[in-house]
């Protein structure tokens, strides 16, 4: 069952006086088994102005709160009812907590096992 969304979500809320806001955007493709899909999620609660824009149309490389998320999934089937998932953060993420910004502009990792490591011989 070969499917292909477009889609979009938004919500607003000000009843705790934070002015939250958030928006997500997404495009994802499956198959039955194997899925991918290319998010963008931002929402506005806590953002630490001292290194993220507070600003929801903000794509800046350097103070963006948006994250761009590509997710996968394959599923093995009934006969092997296993299923792998691998989501990773492609850009952004300034106040996610899981990147520190480094004053030459760099990004600092934390948190986060590295998939691929330069080996030493």
């Amino acid at each position: 069952m070969e499917s292909r969304d477009l889609g979009a979500s938004a919500l607003a809320d000000d009843k705790d006086n934070t002015h939250y806001k958030e928006i997500n955007y997404y495009i994802q493709y499956s198959d039955g088994r194997f899925y991918i899909g290319l998010w963008d999620l931002y929402n506005s609660r806590n953002i630490n102005t001292a290194v993220a824009a507070d600003d929801i149309f903000s794509y800046s490389q350097r103070r963006t709160a948006h994250i761009i998320d590509l997710r996968t999934n394959y599923t093995f089937g009934p006969s092997f009812p296993i299923n792998i998932e691998a989501d990773i953060m492609l850009y952004g993420g300034a106040n996610a907590g899981e990147v520190v910004l480094e004053p030459d502009g760099s990004y600092k990792r934390t948190g986060i096992l590295p998939i691929f490591r330069q080996a030493t011989l």
